[in-house]
């Protein structure tokens, strides 16, 4: 009987050694919230090379010979935060999307959250004794608004003992008591290494299911106004196998639909915050944003070997650059003097702004590239196109946290 093609789940795992069938430990996969619709993998495909034929009359040709079983593989899907409020004393272990996310990155760090114990101003505030050691300079966090359980986000600019400094500044002093939230935060490294695989169950009938081995690919984010926030990648795949072939056999039995997520549910574009301000101020500027969207700029480049897995032995990440667009309403010369002054700028985008179910986005410096007069639903508009540049603001730039182009919080 025929079948409507419909995603049945989609699972990722880590790679503990490169492009080798992991299923035998199926623990070590999680499922993604993946869109149907931006699902497409690249199926049982192979090259395939002519061969020549022993003489040369036209029907004389012969079966050509398989090739690698490279491919690509794109996926996205609503993105979730952790589904846990990073309060004080509260641990959480690296769930599925920060594992994705981290392999493509690189960079992966958390901690415990605490509470304003004293000395609470717009910049800073002293946290709980030895909890100062949870916020090291360059975390993303959350900060509660009063005492509403509603929160803005910030990064901690300098911590020395309990006494933490953050950018941008607060509209108003936290309460003595109120509570800061850590997050589990994705930053970039110079050389991310990790790859993934990917178990496609996509049919009921349980004989479309494939494993797609040794990939890496990009990572952007869609940040839309009362819609949840999505996550996108395209994925270079090394090497696949089907469902027979792997160690972890799925088929021969209906799909169970009692499986779960390990994060927590779609974050949603309410109780946004977004705020655009020159680089040397801390205070926080929030105009008319219409629309937000980032890159990652991440690329991988197969590294060629005859001793690789389907002819590759890993990727390289050569240096991107990421970037963004934010759209304003137009009106003001701000933005294009600044266009024409190479002004830098800053970036806070928060999605969600309560505990468990809240994202945020941190870009140190960005510098306005282009300015595109547009029109939304009336509305005069001005779609600025950023470059994204390294932390300079922190006291160290030695290591990866301290001089990356963004970081991405989820808490």
């Amino acid at each position: 009987m025929a079948e409507i093609t419909n995603i049945g789940r989609i699972r990722v795992a880590t790679e503990l050694a490169w492009a080798t069938d992991g299923t035998g430990t199926m623990g070590n996969f999680f499922s993604v919230r993946t869109d149907a619709g931006s699902f497409k993998e690249p199926g049982p495909k192979r090259a395939t090379h002519a061969v020549d034929p022993i003489r040369s009359f036209r029907g004389e040709k012969r079966k050509q010979e398989l090739g690698f079983k490279n491919g690509t593989l794109d996926a996205g899907g609503q993105l979730c935060s952790v589904g846990t409020e990073i309060a004080n004393g509260v641990t959480t272990t690296k769930d599925g999307i920060s594992k994705l996310f981290e392999s493509t990155c690189g960079g992966y760090r958390t901690g415990e959250g605490s509470t304003v114990a004293s000395g609470a101003g717009i910049g800073g505030a002293v946290v709980s004794a030895s909890d100062g050691a949870q916020f090291l300079e360059g975390q993303l966090i959350f900060v509660e608004v009063g005492t509403t359980a509603l929160y803005l986000p910030v990064i901690v600019d300098t911590r020395t003992t309990d006494t933490l400094t953050w950018f941008p500044e607060l509209p108003a002093a936290p309460s003595v008591g109120g509570k800061i939230l850590n997050t589990q935060m994705i930053f970039e490294t110079d050389q991310p290494t990790g790859t993934t695989q990917w178990l496609a169950e996509v049919t009921r009938d349980r004989d479309h299911i494939f494993l797609y081995l040794g990939c890496a690919g990009t990572l952007a984010l869609e940040w839309p106004l009362g819609a949840p926030v999505k996550w996108s990648t395209q994925q270079q795949v090394a090497s696949w196998l089907h469902d027979d072939e792997i160690a972890g056999v799925q088929g021969g039995s209906a799909l169970t639909i009692g499986y779960s997520y390990d994060a927590g549910t779609p974050v949603i574009g309410r109780g946004n915050s977004i705020h655009f301000g020159p680089a040397s101020a801390a205070t926080r500027v929030t105009p008319t944003v219409l629309d937000f969207t980032f890159d990652a700029g991440i690329s991988k480049t197969p590294i060629p070997s005859h001793n690789g897995v389907e002819g590759r032995a890993g990727y390289e990440t050569p240096s991107g650059e990421p970037g963004c667009t934010i759209t304003v309403l137009a009106g003001t010369e701000t933005y294009k003097d600044a266009l024409e002054a190479q002004t830098l700028y800053r970036i806070m985008a928060q999605a969600g702004n309560v505990g468990g179910k809240q994202i945020a986005l941190y870009l140190p410096n960005v510098q306005i590239i282009d300015i595109e007069e547009g029109e939304t639903g009336g509305f005069a508009t001005e779609k600025l196109t950023c470059v994204c540049l390294a932390a300079d603001h922190f006291t160290d730039q030695s290591t990866d946290v301290l001089r990356s182009r963004f970081y991405l919080g989820r808490g």
